[in-house]
Order: C-alpha cells, then sequence, then structure tokens
C-alpha cells in the first residue's frame, strides 16, 4: 500500500522523472505481489536460511562425530574392512598427514573419562581437593601465583576526625607456574584391534590419562625440581612433625597435627589430610585407650574423616617416591592454597609413518602427551604455612 500511495504522488506531479519513478515503484509492488517479498525482505530470508543450516551442521552429534573419525582413521570404506592386505603385511609404507599424524578428537564424553582416571590414580589432581585446573587445550601458558597471607593480615579502629594513613602492608609471596614441562605416554595398537576392539577410542583415552596422571601427580609430590622437572611438593616443604612412636599413629600426632596451623586455614573447605595408603593403614589401626578406633569411617560423603577434617589417599605420597620417613608422610593444611597444579588437556596423537617401529607389521602408535607443573605456595614465606608436613617412621 505504501508503494501504491507513494506511486499516485509521483503521477500526480506529473514531471517526466516523477512519472519514470512511478513507473518502476509499480513493476516493484507487482513482482511483491507475485512473490509475497520485497527483494530486501528475500534477501533477509536466504541469510536466515543459511544461518540455521549452518548452526544445525555445527550442532551435528559429537558421539556421531567421533564415530566417523575413527572409521577414517580405520580405513573403512562402505562400512568393509580393509585389514585383509594390513595385518602381517611386510610392505606397509603408510605416510601420516603433516605434523606427524593424527589427532583423536576428545569430546565431552572423552573428557569426562580423563576426569575420572585423574581422581582416581590421585586427589592432588583433583579439583576438589587441591587448586587444580586444566586447560581446555594443549597449550600452558606460565603463571604467576601470588596474593596475601590472610591469616595474619588485619584493619586498624581509628577515630572519625583521625587522618587516614596507610597500615602496614604484608608482603605478597609468589610462586612461578611453568609451561616448558612436558610429559608423554606412548601406545601401540594394531589396525585389527582398532577395527574390533568396542569402543576403542575411549580405552585409549582411558589408558592415556591414567598413565599422564600416575607420572605426573607422583612429580607433584616428589618432583626433583630444576628446569627439567616439577619441584615436589613434599620435598619443597620442610617436615616439622613426627610421630612419636614407630609404626604406630596415636592420638596425640593427630591433634598435634590439626593444631600445627592456623585456625584461619582450617576454615577452609579443602582443608584436609593427604596420606599414602601405608599410612592409612596405621590411621585406621589407631585406637584410643579403650580400644575404639580414631577415624570416623562413616563420613557420609564416602570419604574418611580425622579429627573432623575429610581424608584422601594418595598414593604419590608413599616412602619409596618421596624418601620422607620409613614409613611415608602426612600433608594436612588448606590443599587448596598450599598445592597448586596445572596442566594442560592431554593430545592423543596417532601415527601411521613408515619409519615407524610396527608399521610394517600393521600397528599404529598412540602418543599422548601433556603439559604440567605444580608449586608448593606458601603466602606466608614460612612465616605461617598452610600446609605442613608430618614425616611416619
Amino acid at each position: 500500500m505504501e508503494l501504491q500511495d507513494e506511486a499516485r504522488k509521483l503521477l500526480a506531479r506529473g514531471t517526466p522523472h516523477d512519472i519514470a519513478k512511478a513507473t518502476e515503484l509499480r513493476k516493484r509492488y507487482e513482482r511483491i505481489e507475485q512473490r509475497g517479498f520485497s527483494s530486501d525482505e528475500l534477501r533477509i530470508k536466504y541469510a536466515e536460511a543459511l544461518g540455521q543450516e549452518f548452526s544445525a551442521q555445527n550442532r551435528s552429534n559429537a558421539s556421531e562425530y567421533r564415530k566417523q573419525f575413527e572409521k577414517y582413521l580405520l580405513g573403512q570404506i562402505d562400512e568393509e574392512e580393509v585389514r585383509g592386505f594390513l595385518a602381517g603385511s611386510q610392505t606397509i609404507s603408510f605416510t601420516a598427514p603433516s605434523q606427524g599424524g593424527t589427532f583423536v578428537p576428545v569430546d565431552a564424553d572423552l573428557q569426562q573419562i580423563m576426569r575420572s582416571a585423574r581422581r582416581q590414580v590421585d586427589p592432588v589432581l583433583s579439583e576438589d581437593v587441591t587448586d587444580f585446573i586444566q586447560t581446555d587445550n594443549g597449550t600452558l601458558r606460565p603463571a604467576q601465583i601470588s596474593g596475601f597471607d590472610l591469616s595474619t593480615i588485619t584493619g586498624s579502629l581509628v577515630a572519625e576526625a583521625s587522618q587516614q594513613n596507610p597500615q602496614s602492608v604484608p608482603s605478597a609471596a609468589g610462586a612461578v607456574l611453568r609451561n616448558n614441562i612436558i610429559f608423554k605416554a606412548t601406545f601401540a595398537a594394531s589396525m585389527e584391534a582398532e577395527q574390533d576392539f568396542e569402543n576403542f577410542t575411549q580405552k585409549i583415552v582411558a589408558a592415556s590419562a591414567t598413565a599422564l596422571a600416575r607420572v605426573i601427580s607422583k612429580k607433584v609430590i616428589a618432583g626433583a625440581g630444576g628446569t627439567t622437572d616439577i619441584p615436589g611438593i613434599a620435598l619443597a616443604l620442610s617436615s616439622t612433625l613426627s610421630n612419636t612412636t614407630g609404626g604406630k599413629l596415636v592420638l596425640a600426632d593427630l591433634v598435634n597435627c590439626v593444631y600445627s596451623i592456623d585456625e584461619y586455614w582450617k576454615g577452609s573447605p579443602k582443608c584436609a589430610f593427604l596420606l599414602p595408603p601405608a599410612v592409612a593403614k596405621l590411621a585406621r589401626l589407631a585406637v584410643d585407650s579403650q580400644n575404639r578406633p580414631l577415624l570416623d569411617i562413616s563420613a557420609s560423603d564416602g570419604h574418611l574423616s580425622i579429627l573432623g577434617f575429610p581424608c584422601f589417599i594418595s598414593p604419590s605420597l608413599a616412602t619409596a617416591v618421596c624418601g620422607i620417613g620409613a614409613v611415608g608422610g602426612v600433608l594436612f593444611g588448606d590443599l587448596g592454597t598450599g598445592i597448586v597444579v596445572r596442566t594442560s588437556r592431554p593430545q592423543i596423537q596417532r601415527s601411521v609413518q613408515a619409519a615407524q617401529a610396527g608399521i610394517e607389521t600393521g600397528q599404529a602408535l598412540f602418543t599422548a602427551r601433556c603439559r604440567a607443573d605444580a608449586v608448593a605456595w606458601d603466602p606466608s614465606a614460612g612465616a605461617n604455612p598452610s600446609v605442613i608436613l608430618m614425616t611416619i617412621n
């Protein structure tokens, strides 16, 4: 209707220019009547349709994508097995894609497998126990960890008319996390196994995550430090306590451990005990004068509890790894402040190259890599530590 009204006004003026413009407006009106949309509206509709099409493609099911990727890796064409000319052949001379191999896609489902593997190996690699963060890709940027000692910081009382002068500010203690420490786990699998094993990708991811978690957790606890290794938490903390009776844990040992740190740190939700299996066994055997167990073994969250604090079992704290005490050591305190761990997301690469050992017998090489670093962070610089170490003999 607007186009018709505009055309009538132009015709009423009667100039050649107005008559030509009115004629063009009538043609546009007739086209809209035929198609139902103007040219601008058609372009908008077309753009919206393209957007919906691309969105639908991007929302493709992750598991279906993984299946298609696996078929590509395994050389399956139209669901036909190709192992007949691969397994046992001595003339395989495949070359891999650029950068030496193909990366196995790790979607949301496989991320959960990695998370479960980390937590099962050692709690130091759990975000619920320590200050642990894993990046969402294969990179790990260096980081500076710093902050105030909040266990002693305090304000002051001043009069209303007094000059507001700054009070003494506690120094901030910091530590550096690096990105140049790389861990690796390698697996070989026959191409026949790749085709026949159910959920083969999940199995490779679980094995890779477990292998990497085991070596990284040991280094977090007992790394040698230097330029090529993680500085171990247990080695960075000087032992200030020890059990009073060899081969036993008594109530006095546990009480001394709990009251060796400031009350501020004990108020943290991540304040807990971290101890190796051998020490956990001694703690379970600990009894009072009436032979009643000292440990609360009926915790509602499924964890052991010592004097009201959660207790986590860390195999990496064993004496064979850390070299502390005849049995091992116990870490107690605010683990979320005192133990800082950063890792990249593991990347798993599948390679089938002529120069690779095993390719001539129909095997592919799976290599998992992960960057990691950790520090024992003490905001008080030794004056009032958030985590302490007790050696057990």
